[in-house]
């Protein structure tokens, strides 16, 4: 009986496959992590982009608000609430996936305009 096979053991197979099973594992997590970061950057600078441009708005519409319009800026108060779909349609601010709704509150102080935004505004 000649004993000299070759080839390789279901043993070693499976260990082989273990391991590339290991590997494939956390390649997949990593990218899935980078994904995630790449999405939480995204949606910060669009939150940033999103107050910039509330601001530029409040600033350009600053007692020019006529009271027929449907945005609040600064009648009553020195608080004006801007719908991202305002800012949008007047060119302030571009979302072409439509990531971003809700509106953004925007107040005025003496010196300064201020912009909250709720940190759920943009979701992609």
């Amino acid at each position: 009986m000649n004993l000299n096979k070759k080839g390789f053991t279901l043993v070693e197979l499976l260990a082989v496959i273990a391991v590339l099973g290991i590997i494939i594992g956390i390649a997949t997590m990593n990218v899935i992590s980078a994904i995630n970061k790449s999405k939480s950057e995204t949606q910060k600078e669009m939150i940033g982009n999103l107050k910039e441009a509330a601001v530029s708005y409040a600033v350009d519409h600053n007692y020019k608000i006529t009271k027929s319009s449907t945005d609040d800026c600064f009648k009553n108060s020195d608080t004006c609430v801007i719908s991202v779909d305002t800012l949008k349609n007047n060119g302030y601010f571009e979302d072409n996936k439509g990531y971003c709704k809700g509106s953004i509150s925007v107040q005025r102080t003496d010196d300064d305009y201020i912009a909250t935004v709720d940190n759920d505004i943009c979701n992609n």
